[in-house]
């Protein structure tokens, strides 16, 4: 697998925690509009852990960019057609 392919497998990665850090935040909210103490402290759990794993991800996608010789730029900065052409080789 090249480094590019390990870099677009981390960003499906990244959306899937996204997507799970988005539901948490859902029943979040309803565990305080109907007072559920336990359901909010679960969900404050399971933020955290997904903190940890969000770390690990950003760590990781550091040292690939690294590797693809892309270092420093933003994710939003790899769109432009300098650095996608990067990315495809």
């Amino acid at each position: 697998m090249t480094d590019a392919e390990k870099y677009l497998k981390l960003l499906e990665e990244l959306t899937g925690t996204l997507d799970h850090l988005n539901g948490i935040a859902s029943k979040k909210l309803k565990a305080v509009h109907e007072n559920d103490l336990l359901g909010l402290d679960e969900c404050i759990r399971q933020e955290q852990a997904l903190s940890l794993s969000l770390r690990s991800i950003e760590k990781r996608r550091e040292t690939l960019l690294k590797a693809l010789g892309l270092e420093g730029i933003p994710l939003s900065g790899l769109r432009s057609e300098e650095h996608t052409s990067e990315l495809q080789s």
